[in-house]
């Protein structure tokens, strides 16, 4: 039989399960194409149905009712009720400070409007004027957002009204700000307040910036997604970690918003074998050196940081990671290797 009629042959005999392939292709496209979409549909209408709750009471609720849905809404974000260090009412939102960690990190800002909730975190308002030691606040200074309501309750011509709990245990710091035909008039009290800046996000400080009196905005710090940009992470921890911290890693994991880190004995200011410091997805130290008898996942015996960050690159590269890569997961332990290991998922590479 010659070589033609052979390869005929057998391009008969392929021909149906290539047939079949050809026309399966299209098919699976689409329903993973729906699925996708569906997905989408789903995401959209869980952000909506999220969402409709503050469209609703910044369209028609009252100034009270709109600082009560969103304290509930933002004490709703944690376990316990947060320190509120500041609050700033405007028609078209409402932001609050709260303070989640020790001074020298800042504040965590919530910003409540028709879209929802939006986090970030700030500078201390009166960040020139903090103690080194926490003081206590005023036995009668009244409940920040109660004292709120009180004054959105009284003040009608105000755009926007902001309350300060000063960090040296001062008296509370109110400031009314209103439009002008020249621009914007400010109100303090007590009058001989230590200035600060904006407290509100409002979009009408838009226009406010080009006014020689508006006190400028707060510095706010860049938001991250460390297990993005593992390389900003290792960084980070260099510039953060003292070190007797950065010589005695135990464990290591980059999240999406945190970065957690153990370490081991001896670190100055640690009480116990082992410790945890966890920053957030802007970089504060949301625990810092919290004690643990043992070392749960981590080495035994800690490791420096260059070592660590030399064995994720060697890792990296036998992986072919690019800078842009997407952990699912980024961590290092002696779970599987006496001497520390990293276990490198890829999300997106």
């Amino acid at each position: 039989m010659s070589a033609r009629r052979l390869a005929f042959r057998a391009l008969v005999m392929l021909a149906p399960p290539l047939l079949v392939v050809l026309a399966l292709v299209p098919m699976l496209q689409r329903q993973r194409d729906a699925e996708i979409a569906a997905w989408q549909e789903q995401e959209r209408a869980a952000t909506d149905a999220a969402r409709a709750p503050f469209e609703r009471v910044f369209a028609h609720g009252s100034r009270v009712e709109q600082l009560r849905h969103c304290r509930e809404a933002i004490l709703a974000q944690f376990g316990w009720t947060p320190h509120t260090v500041a609050l700033a009412w405007a028609p078209d939102r409402i932001d609050a400070y709260l303070q989640l960690t020790a001074w020298r990190w800042g504040l965590r800002r919530y910003s409540c409007s028709a879209d929802g909730l939006a986090a970030a975190r700030t500078e201390h308002p009166l960040a020139s004027r903090l103690p080194q030691e926490a003081v206590d606040p005023q036995p009668d200074m009244p409940e920040p957002w109660l004292r709120m309501q009180q004054l959105v309750s009284q003040t009608a011509d105000a755009a926007v009204i902001e309350w300060l709990a000063q960090p040296d245990g001062g008296p509370p710091i109110e400031r009314w700000m209103r439009r002008v035909a020249d621009g914007w008039r400010f109100e303090v009290q007590p009058p001989d307040a230590p200035a600060f800046p904006s407290l509100s996000t409002t979009a009408m400080f838009a226009q406010a910036e080009r006014d020689p009196d508006w006190p400028g905005p707060l510095t706010t710090h860049a938001q991250r997604r460390w297990s993005s940009s593992v390389p900003e992470a290792f960084a980070y921890l260099e510039q953060q970690l003292p070190p007797d911290a950065q010589a005695r890693i135990a464990y290591l994991r980059f999240d999406d918003d945190e970065i957690e880190v153990e370490i081991t004995q001896p670190v100055d200011g640690l009480d116990a074998p082992y410790g945890d410091i966890n920053f957030d997805a802007w970089g504060a130290a949301t625990t810092w050196m919290y004690g643990r008898p043992e070392p749960g996942f981590g080495c035994a015996v800690g490791r420096p940081l260059a070592q660590v960050r030399a064995q994720f690159e060697q890792r990296c590269a036998e992986l072919e990671c690019r800078p842009q890569s997407h952990f699912s997961i980024a961590a290092w332990s002696c779970s599987q290797h006496s001497s520390g290991a990293w276990t490198l998922h890829f999300q997106a590479r």
